[in-house]
């Protein structure tokens, strides 16, 4: 590997900075970690300086949750399988130091599962100590086998430890990196000396600690927030999110038949299709990419000759159409006002109860004296229903499903026209339907019984030819 870097040097290829971040599955066993191994050879034999970002190996956090969940009630937990998938690469890494470190992250973990029995609470405070765990087992064993094995020269960090620092937003309530200039030139600074060392850093990445050192967490895609949030730190020239899936699709494969891949999405797009249920990144994660303007590369580690999917600032392919996207387990709520006319500040009341119940609506669309609007199941608060009673008529719609299009805006007349053609045909209402401001994105809201109907029957119009 060294040899490698010299023949680089000597023959002055220009080295980019990327950022590769590895989900859970990309790294569950020996395989997939020789998988990962080979990509950051390749990068390296291309003259690039990468930077790692790691989930938990395998489905770790989730096991861990369960795990913490089982012993408020349960003193006979068991991690015997988290053990047993770590040991099985460690067993490869030949690394001493290594196994005693492992030894001890397990006592502790089983020590905060007896606490959790002990006291019969589960708190949150809890919840982010028991699960970092996941994170900090992986990138040490990772960057040891890889060491070991692969000749490669790569040095671990907790987030914490690279310079990386959370607040709390409460806007989102949700723990989010501090970017004030001091911890960014913190930041930038550590990760560039390694860099420029030939050293290749291994990040936690959904883990972190605020100012007063306690552990957080970034919530779910909280790792892909880490890949470009640091990958616009350092001006990387290009951030690299490797998962089990061939970039973004036109649809949903599970639900659409014939569906294709989509080369390429801006910024916006691909907000607005993780937004409405797309499994490409966390929304959040989008927002460092589009504000230094690095290229997202979606890559599948399980199909690498795919090229996968470009998310940039703006693109060539101009189809009518560029992806559909579903959400289900949705409530379509119809708000009338009881004043038929002259009915001011309306809209201000209804938004200022959604605000005090902390609840977010995901497709709206309104009059004067009327508002139709959609929640997630899970968000429904009877207390915010009978507090909407008293300034206007509510009516609760059950089991309905949120189909968004992400489309050309200079021709959405002609999209929406085709649309309610087809549905019209097979007998489908659409009992909603929204534009977004951002003018990318035109959701429909049908019955969830005709969801999977509906996407098909879409999809073959933009696609099928």
């Amino acid at each position: 590997m060294k040899f490698i870097i010299l023949l680089i040097t000597f023959v002055g290829i220009h080295s980019l900075k990327t950022v590769l971040k590895f989900g859970g599955s990309s790294i569950k066993d020996i395989v997939r970690i020789n998988n990962v191994g080979e990509i950051i050879v390749n990068e390296l034999e291309k003259g690039n300086k990468p930077l790692l970002v790691f989930s938990a190996i395998d489905d770790t956090t989730n096991r861990l949750l369960k795990a913490g969940k089982e012993s408020v009630k349960n003193d006979n937990f068991d991690i015997h399988d988290i053990k047993s998938k770590h040991y099985e690469i460690i067993f490869h890494c030949n690394d001493k130091k290594l196994e005693k470190k492992v030894e001890q992250y397990f006592n502790e973990i089983e020590n905060i599962l007896s606490g959790i029995n002990l006291i019969d609470d589960f708190s949150s405070k809890t919840k982010d100590k028991l699960v970092s765990y996941g994170e900090r087992l992986s990138v040490r064993i990772i960057s040891s086998y890889l060491n070991k094995n692969f000749g490669l020269d790569c040095k671990y960090f907790d987030s914490w430890n690279i310079g990386l620092e959370t607040i709390h937003d409460n806007k989102i309530n949700n723990e989010v990196f501090n970017e004030d200039s001091s911890k960014v030139l913190e930041l930038n600074q550590n990760v560039n000396y390694y860099l420029n060392k030939d050293k290749i850093p291994i990040i936690t990445g959904y883990i972190c600690k605020n100012a007063g050192g306690k552990i957080t967490t970034l919530g779910r895609g909280g790792s892909d927030l880490t890949a470009t949030f640091i990958g616009g730190v350092i001006n990387a020239d290009q951030i690299q999110v490797w998962k089990d899936v061939d970039g973004l699709m036109t649809s949903d494969p599970r639900k659409v038949k014939n569906v294709l891949p989509v080369p390429e999405v801006t910024y916006e797009e691909a907000r607005e299709l993780a937004h409405f249920g797309a499994k490409i990144l966390h929304p959040i994660s989008m927002q460092p990419a589009s504000k230094y303007n690095i290229p997202v590369l979606i890559k599948n580690s399980y199909n690498r000759s795919h090229p996968g999917t470009i998310i940039l600032k703006d693109r060539k392919n101009k189809n009518l159409v560029t992806a559909i996207t579903s959400k289900g387990n949705i409530i379509l709520i119809d708000i009338i006002s009881t004043r038929m006319v002259n009915q001011f500040g309306f809209l201000s009341k209804v938004f200022k109860i959604f605000e005090e119940f902390e609840t977010s609506i995901d497709v709206i669309a309104s009059s004067e004296i009327s508002i139709s609007l959609t929640l997630d199941k899970n968000n429904l608060d009877n207390k915010l229903i009978e507090k909407l009673n008293e300034i206007a008529c509510v009516n609760v719609n059950l089991s309905y499903s949120i189909i968004s299009l992400i489309s050309d805006v200079s021709k959405s007349t002609k999209v929406i026209g085709e649309i309610f053609q087809k549905l019209s045909e097979n007998n489908i209402n659409v009992d909603m339907i929204s534009q977004g401001a951002s003018k990318n994105n035109i959701s429909i809201i049908v019955k969830s019984e005709h969801e999977n109907d509906a996407l098909n029957l879409i999809h073959d119009i933009f696609f099928k030819n």
